[in-house]
């Protein structure tokens, strides 16, 4: 994994981690957080993601895309950008 993407992941992690604590009453962010995490942990380990979903399907981007306005654009966009990454390999 290029090292751009990993500083882009453990980032969009630790912002969510930050504002899921911020806002324990929605569960948006933990949503989108174990997805992401899960994403994460399969690209560090060399596993293949779509083996390792066993059929289930991700929609932590669509979810994101809903959810997250203004003072959240931060997390949108790097959510983008690692569906893009996830999307080419």
């Amino acid at each position: 994994m290029e090292s751009s993407i990993k500083i882009l992941f453990q980032e969009t992690i630790k912002e969510l981690t930050n504002k899921n604590k911020a806002d324990s009453d929605d569960d948006t962010y933990s949503f989108i957080l174990i997805q992401i995490k899960f994403l994460y942990d399969s690209l560090i380990n060399n596993k293949n993601i779509k083996d390792e979903l066993n059929g289930r399907e991700l929609n932590y981007d669509i979810v994101a895309s809903r959810n997250f306005s203004g003072p959240d654009e931060q997390v949108l966009y790097n959510i983008g950008e690692i569906t893009a990454y996830i999307s080419k390999i």
